[in-house]
């Protein structure tokens, strides 16, 4: 991701001198160049460093910043959590403002929409609720919001993935899809080195006692083999790695209201809900505060599953000023005849030091040991 930044310093750098291209073609390139490193220094820093807290993020670290076109004869450390976010906050800022009035020929190019969604997930992670629900309510103002209907989405070999291209929700998608990842082809049969948590396949069933049904987890999934559900959610022209819906709009908003205590969360997350549901929607008129803000982070993990969300929510979860939510995760490992080997455990944030991953080591060499490395992960092992 540094060197795509390092492209992006010389175009940000540079832009301004192609005099012989129209204000409006200059501003839409900046406009790009912003947004791609802004959404850069996003993943950088919530994958490399802990999650953001506003009370310390002045002395934790980041990640270095390297915001200059040119080569310096210098050693690099890691800025700190503070600079990192004002920089990611700044670049989208401007890279909306530069994208006012785009139209994007495609799901591959970025528009004002797709900014604005994104900085509005930045500031949830930074607990700012409020800028959160500006952003969201700027962009909901926009053309381009869409909601698809699974009630009239059946699936077929024309078109077998919900997340398409001709999905209306797709705003921006770039990268490459890890789903693929999961499965091995071994002799012509899809075998499932992956399976779906039974956690998160019962989230989908827990208002089968309410006689409302989840569309998604036929939409989303597919059985295979005994019980097992494997993802069937993206097609390869989408890119789950990185990919912004207008769908997070919804649960942005009604995430930053119910945060700020407005009654109206309730009916943003409706919105939502009577596209995902048949037979109604589950009843959710009772809940407020800590029960309703759960229930909307439920609602995140059904909707933006295999999206590259939940490990960053979990993390964010864990230090909210508001809520907060930690939890511990096992994962049971079998071998390929199906005997069970045991499980490895991920103790809660703050008890365990892979939430975070290590600065590379040939890094911390190359820069003379200016930059500092996390906490060192233990090895581990089956239980």
């Amino acid at each position: 991701m540094y060197s795509h930044i390092a492209y992006l310093n010389v175009i940000i750098a540079h832009v301004k001198k192609f005099t012989h291209d129209s204000v409006e073609i200059r501003n839409r390139i900046e406009g790009e160049a912003r947004f791609l490193r802004g959404a850069y220094y996003y993943l950088l820093v919530n994958l490399y460093a802990n999650p953001y807290v506003k009370e310390t993020a002045s002395s934790d670290m980041g990640v270095p910043l390297n915001l200059t076109e040119d080569i310096m004869d210098e050693y690099y450390k890691r800025n700190s959590m503070e600079e990192c976010y004002q920089v990611i906050v700044e670049d989208l800022k401007s890279a909306a403002d530069k994208l006012k009035g785009v139209t994007r020929p495609t799901i591959y190019r970025v528009n004002e929409l797709a900014v604005r969604i994104l900085l509005s997930r930045v500031y949830l992670y930074m607990g700012e609720w409020q800028l959160a629900l500006d952003e969201c309510q700027k962009a909901l103002a926009l053309e381009g919001v869409e909601l698809m209907d699974l009630n009239s989405f059946a699936g077929s070999e024309e078109r077998p993935y919900v997340l398409d291209v001709k999905n209306p929700e797709i705003v921006f998608t770039q990268g490459y899809s890890a789903t693929p990842v999961f499965y091995k082809d071994i002799d012509y049969f899809m075998i499932c080195s992956f399976a779906c948590s039974d956690e998160l396949i019962s989230l989908y069933r827990y208002f089968d006692d309410q006689e409302v049904k989840d569309l998604r987890l036929n939409a989303f999934f597919e059985i295979h083999g005994d019980e097992q559900y494997k993802v069937s959610k993206v097609m390869e022209k989408v890119y789950d790695c990185f990919v912004i819906r207008s769908v997070e709009l919804y649960l942005n908003k009604a995430e930053a209201e119910a945060m700020l205590d407005k009654a109206e969360a309730v009916q943003t997350i409706k919105t939502l809900l009577y596209n995902r549901f048949e037979g109604g929607i589950p009843n959710i008129d009772g809940l407020k505060g800590k029960d309703l803000v759960s229930f909307i982070r439920d609602e995140r993990r059904r909707e933006l599953c295999f999206e590259a969300h939940r490990w960053f929510d979990l993390r964010r979860y864990a230090v909210s000023p508001k809520y907060p939510e930690k939890k511990s995760i096992r994962h049971t490992t079998y071998d390929i005849n199906g005997v069970l080997e045991g499980d490895y455990v991920l103790k809660p944030y703050g008890e365990d030091p892979a939430w975070v991953l290590p600065i590379p080591g040939y890094e911390i060499v190359y820069n003379q040991g200016n930059l500092i490395d996390n906490p060192q992960r233990v090895d581990r092992k089956l239980e």
